[in-house]
C-alpha cells in the first residue's frame, strides 16, 4: 500500500481518497489549506522561506528564519529578499518593507499642495505628520503607501507625508488590519492587509543584521554584576537569564517579547520593570539593558 502524501509546509498526511494534495513543479508536495494560505498572502506557491513562515504557527517563525540563515548567508538573504528598490533612499538607507496603506484623517488638515513622492528626496520641511481624524470631525481616508527603512517609517501619499521613528511603531502585531503609531499625544494608525507579514520581514531583516555584525543568537554581555545587555536572539528563562524582576532600558528599540508559558506573546520593550518566570522565553530584536537594580537618577548619583 503507497504511503500518504504528506505536506511540505505543514507537515499534515493526507487521509482519505479525497485529500486535496498536490505536486509543486519542484517536486514540493502542498496541503490546500498551506495553497490558500500562501495566496492570501500574495505570494507564490512555491518552497520558500515567507511561504513557510506565513502556514507556521506564530511562535515558529523566529525558529525558522534562524533554521534558514543557518543554512544561508546573511548577505545572500538580504539580496534574495531585501533588494535595493528601483527609487532613491537617503544615502545609506535600506528598504524593508512598502505596502500600499489608508489613514482616515481630518480633511481640513489635508493641504492642497502635492507631496513629495520618492524617500530620498524627502527632508524635514516636507513632513506634515497628520495624525488620526479626532471624533466629531469630518474625515477622509487617504490612500497611500507605508514604507519601513531602518531610518524611519513613512506614509506617503498624493497630498502629504508623514514620517515617524521606528521607536514608535507599536510591534505587538496584535492588530491583523493595521500598524499602529504612537507619537506624544498623537495616534496614527495605517490600515492596510497582513500585517503580520509586515514584522515578519521587519524580524527577519534586522535578524540578518544582526548575522552580518557577526552577533550570535543568545549573545548576551555582561556589564557589571548587576547588569546585563542583550542582542537579537531568544532567551530561555532560567537557562540563559536568571530568574527575577528586572528594570528595561533600549539602547536600540527595536522590539522585545516576553513569551509566558502559554505561548502568549507580551510585548515589553516600553516597561519599565519585567518580572522573568521559570518557562518563559525573551525573544528581541533590537539591544536591551536589564539591571537587577533600578537606575539611578542624576539627584542619586
Amino acid at each position: 500500500m503507497p504511503a500518504n502524501k504528506v505536506c511540505d509546509f505543514c507537515l499534515s498526511e493526507a487521509k482519505g481518497l479525497f485529500s486535496k494534495y498536490e505536486s509543486l513543479p519542484d517536486g514540493h508536495t502542498i496541503c490546500r489549506d498551506c495553497k490558500q494560505k500562501i495566496r492570501k498572502y500574495n505570494l507564490p506557491v512555491e518552497y520558500d522561506l515567507f511561504q513557510l513562515l506565513v502556514v507556521s504557527d506564530p511562535y515558529m517563525r523566529e525558529m525558522i528564519m534562524g533554521n534558514y540563515l543557518e543554512h544561508h548567508t546573511a548577505d545572500e538573504t538580504i539580496v534574495k529578499f531585501f533588494p535595493q528598490p528601483p527609487y532613491q533612499l537617503h544615502k545609506g538607507e535600506h528598504l524593508i518593507n512598502e505596502s500600499e496603506a489608508s489613514i482616515k484623517v481630518s480633511k481640513a488638515a489635508i493641504p492642497y499642495t502635492v507631496a513629495i513622492d520618492v524617500i530620498g528626496n524627502i527632508t524635514g520641511h516636507m513632513i506634515n505628520d497628520i495624525p488620526d481624524a479626532p471624533a466629531g470631525v469630518e474625515a477622509e481616508v487617504i490612500k497611500g503607501k507605508l514604507y519601513e527603512t531602518d531610518i524611519a517609517l513613512y506614509f506617503i501619499s498624493k497630498h502629504f507625508v508623514n514620517c515617524h521613528r521606528l521607536s514608535d511603531m507599536v510591534r505587538s502585531g496584535d492588530d491583523p488590519a493595521a500598524i499602529h503609531v504612537l507619537e506624544k499625544k498623537l495616534t496614527f494608525t495605517y490600515q492596510m492587509e497582513n500585517t503580520d507579514m509586515f514584522f515578519m520581514r521587519d524580524t527577519l531583516y534586522h535578524k540578518i543584521v544582526a548575522a552580518q555584525a557577526n552577533k550570535k543568537q543568545n549573545l548576551i554581555y555582561i556589564n557589571s554584576e548587576n547588569t546585563m545587555t542583550l542582542t537579537p536572539g531568544i532567551y530561555s528563562i532560567p537557562r540563559n537569564i536568571r530568574a527575577g524582576t528586572y528594570y528595561i532600558s533600549a539602547l536600540n528599540d527595536l522590539g522585545l517579547n516576553l513569551r509566558d508559558v502559554n505561548g502568549h506573546l507580551h510585548d515589553i520593550s516600553n516597561l519599565e520593570r519585567v518580572m522573568l518566570n521559570e518557562g518563559t522565553l525573551l525573544e528581541c530584536t533590537g539591544e536591551y539593558q536589564l539591571r537587577i537594580n533600578p537606575k539611578k537618577t542624576s539627584s542619586e548619583e
